[in-house]
């Protein structure tokens, strides 16, 4: 398949934005032509505030949607299900949960109240229609505050990590606050089953000494390096939040994402000197590891039944950096990894020495993909390409299709990036200061289609990619001032009156009808 070198849409109605950093979604469905695509819905969540927005779909259609946003926020503004939420005051932060049809028709929102800060970081659509979430906030956080059960978490300090599992209709079944005294975040979720039971993971740092759990379950973590971020990995049972197990990373200072496989729980992350990988289970000898330069990203295995560590791997170079920002994993435990880096990094330190070097002093883009591991080898390098401008390059989100291709979402920096892929290339031009990009690279590493969304202002990128069916794409980002998409100088789908605005979008490639 050629790259799209040309996507004409058609013009949209026009959507207005009501203020800064509105969120977006976006629906890209396979279709056989690769050098067109129209739009077919839109819609807009906004308001005069702060908005932000993640996505994910459930497996009997639709989406789940949670955000944050200041003052006051509109979902579906004009449309039949619109609905305008307000924050506590115009000095918080203000959160929403909503539910979308698999049409992007929005059935409901739900406040989340809080008095302080407020951060959503990952959302999980579940089985059976709930859905989990995580991220920080600071004094108090209010779920369900419109329903007839509302759960509501205090801080212990500004900001401590929460994690909650509301039911489909967004009543809250369980929240917990985690952490201490001071700052903790919550960021990605997981699910997995062992032994019968669904188990929820959470993946996060923490700054000193932090509790979980609640009751006779609570355990506190000791702090390896007050002052420093440190990761913690923690196991829940999904239908009460009754922790199961929470074990800490020593000198990891991210764990970024999460995703379990069978039994397997893999996280991604990075560290900085010296990291230690404990165990859940007392007396189970730690991995420790040492940073090949000033970070080093990392990617390792847990027992989900246990919370102890199986192996690590790490990529990093003396004369570099490097930090995992996303992984997706397939069911063979093969592993895409996504992150940043600067100056010369080696992906495959025990075996080719295959090595990027980052075009400036920014960071660039890498994208990974490595072979199933196995004991006393490690996870085998398949391919690396890098994503790499003059500028700052930003990636934010993986997602696998069942062939094992991989779609790639982020943003890069005036004033172009090029996408590498094997023996070929495509090349972005930014339209302003800061623009979002979406490629796809296939199971081999070839660089398959790839274009950039955005306008002359900054602000634009793409933050989630989630495949909803096979032949789906589902996007969640931001832009501000016009949005385009395609090449630089396409007419643009819609304009920002404020400083910035989301959009609620369904592409389609091919022309409508085919």
């Amino acid at each position: 398949m050629k790259p799209p070198r040309h996507l004409l849409l058609p013009a949209l109605g026009a959507l207005t934005s009501l203020g800064c950093y509105d969120l977006s979604l976006a629906e890209l469905e396979a279709a056989v032509c690769t050098d067109c695509v129209s739009v077919s819905q839109a819609q807009q969540v906004s308001g005069p505030g702060s908005e932000s927005l993640l996505v994910d779909s459930f497996v009997t259609g639709g989406f789940v949607a949670a955000g944050t946003y200041g003052d006051t926020t509109t979902l579906d503004p004009g449309g039949p299900g619109e609905a305008t939420l307000q924050s506590v005051s115009a000095a918080t932060t203000g959160g929403f949960v909503a539910r979308y049809t698999q049409g992007l028709e929005l059935l409901w929102a739900s406040p989340l109240e809080a008095t302080g800060t407020l951060w959503v970081h990952d959302v999980a659509a579940l089985t059976d229609g709930s859905f989990a979430l995580t991220g920080q906030f600071g004094t108090t956080l209010t779920f369900g505050a419109d329903s007839e059960a509302p759960v509501a978490l205090s801080a212990a300090a500004d900001p401590n990590a929460f994690v909650a599992v509301l039911d489909p209709k967004g009543t809250p079944r369980w929240a917990l606050s985690e952490g201490g005294v001071e700052q903790d975040r919550g960021e990605a979720v997981a699910v997995g089953s062992v032994g019968g039971e669904e188990r929820l993971v959470v993946a996060g740092s923490c700054m000193g000494p932090a509790t979980f759990g609640e009751g006779m379950d609570t355990v506190q973590l000791d702090h390896f390096d007050q002052g420093k971020s440190q990761g913690f990995l923690a196991a829940y049972r999904l239908k009460d939040g009754t922790l199961r197990w929470v074990t800490p990373l020593y000198g990891v200072t991210s764990i970024s994402d999460v995703g379990v496989v069978g039994e397997q729980v893999f996280v991604a992350g990075w560290l900085r000197g010296v990291a230690e990988l404990r165990s859940a289970t007392a007396g189970v000898a730690p991995i420790v590891v040492s940073a090949l330069g000033e970070s080093d990203a990392l990617f390792a295995t847990y027992d989900l039944a246990t919370g102890d560590v199986g192996w690590v791997q790490q990529v990093g170079g003396s004369g570099g950096t490097a930090e995992a920002k996303t992984l997706a994993v397939q069911a063979d435990g093969s592993v895409t990894l996504g992150g940043e880096f600067t100056g010369e990094v080696d992906f495959d330190a025990g075996g080719s020495g295959d090595r990027l070097t980052a075009q400036t002093g920014s960071a660039d883009v890498f994208v990974a993909r490595y072979d199933a591991h196995e004991p006393g080898v490690g996870a085998a390098l398949r391919w690396v390409r890098a994503i790499a401008g003059p500028d700052q390059d930003r990636i934010s989100s993986l997602a696998l299709e069942a062939d094992g291709s991989v779609l790639v979402g982020g943003g890069f920096d005036a004033p172009s990036t090029m996408l590498a892929g094997g023996s070929t290339s495509i090349t972005l031009e930014s339209a302003g200061f800061a623009d979002g990009f979406i490629a796809r690279y296939t199971s081999a590493g070839a660089v398959d289609w790839a274009f950039r969304l955005g306008g002359v202002l900054p602000g634009d990128a793409v933050h989630r990619v989630v495949i909803p069916a096979p032949g789906s794409v589902v996007l969640a980002g931001e832009f501000n001032g016009d949005l385009t998409f395609g090449p630089h100088g396409s007419a643009p789908l819609m304009t920002a009156t404020g400083n910035a605005d989301g959009f609620l979008l369904r592409l389609a490639k091919g022309q409508p009808g085919n």
